[in-house]
């Protein structure tokens, strides 16, 4: 079993966690978190932060908000309990920033896992907030992929 290269910076209820950005200009966190990424090899030894780092995604106009998405869309399948979580917890408007800034630059599969996650919640029997914030996060997914397509289509890319 590999060991997480940041397991002992880990975020606490007394410390902060020194790799997470402290403000939306801040770059020499992002470039941290792409070394860790960059000489473990695997953005699965991100998970324990992923929290944290979902948290500078919720508006697409930050400076670092994009680069943000791509380094927790980069940790796969193992980003999908903290991403579900966390589009429970925003509000519209934070899901709208994680759907543009994480979950288009997912993969395929794993985005497609996520709506599966998703739909769990909307027809589960959670309350009817959850529920009804699993439904709204599924149509900004599928509405962001939507538009997403269509402009690859236009530019010729897709």
């Amino acid at each position: 079993m590999r060991s997480c290269p940041i397991a002992w910076i880990v975020e606490s209820d007394f410390m902060p966690c020194p790799i997470l950005p402290e403000h939306k200009d801040d770059w020499a966190a992002v470039d941290r978190l792409q070394r860790v990424v960059a000489e473990s090899g695997h953005h699965e030894d991100l998970r324990a932060i992923l929290p944290g780092m979902l948290e500078w995604t919720v508006d697409p106009q930050w400076p670092i908000a994009d680069a943000m998405g791509g380094l927790v869309a980069g940790a796969g399948l193992s980003a999908l309990g903290p991403i579900t979580s966390a589009f429970v917890e925003a509000d519209d408007d934070g899901r709208t920033g994680m759907s543009l800034t994480v979950v288009m630059k997912m993969s395929k599969d794993a985005r497609a896992a996520l709506c599966s996650m998703l739909e769990g919640y909307a027809l589960g029997s959670f309350g009817q907030s959850v529920r009804e914030v699993a439904a709204a996060s599924l149509d900004l997914i599928r509405e962001a992929a939507e538009s997403g397509s269509e402009s690859r289509a236009s530019s010729g890319h897709e």
